[in-house]
């Protein structure tokens, strides 16, 4: 995950769409500029062109419930389906880091141990639920 610069105008068509009873927060401008705001990347995995991209709410909006955040463009994130389908569960509502917000690098920080990536959160308060294993205190950056 890196740091993105959203286009601070919202397409459009999300204006529109948010009027209608059935609207689509995912119309073409949207994910144009959402593809073109993330570098045609996943914003978690970064997984470079998505021939089937999805329009992903980093905070849930209970199958629309909260109309506003179905609609918020700061809301939106370009992703592939294996991590939009992988986030959809409960226990990452809200715990996601913003990565238009947010620099991830300030935050997090990597360490290859034993074949394998591990990532920890230099604070807990910001990223306790980021970190795969929730339980465990991180290990200190070298």
């Amino acid at each position: 995950m890196v740091k993105i610069k959203r286009c601070p105008i919202p397409p459009g068509s999300l204006a529109v769409e948010k009027e209608k009873k059935h609207g689509s927060y995912s119309e073409n401008d949207v994910i144009e500029q959402l593809r073109k705001d993330f570098h045609d990347k996943c914003y978690i995995c970064e997984l470079k062109d998505l021939p089937d991209a999805q329009v992903e709410h980093l905070r849930p909006h209970y199958n629309r419930r909260m109309k506003d955040r179905v609609f918020d463009w700061n809301n939106l994130f370009y992703v592939c389906p294996h991590c939009n389908l992988v986030k959809t569960s409960a226990v990452y509502d809200d715990k996601i880091l913003d990565c238009c917000v947010l620099d991830p690098e300030d935050v997090l920080y990597h360490i290859f141990e034993h074949g394998q990536v591990k990532i920890h959160g230099k604070s807990r308060e910001e990223t306790v639920q980021t970190e795969p294993e929730f339980g465990q205190e991180p290990e200190e950056p070298e």
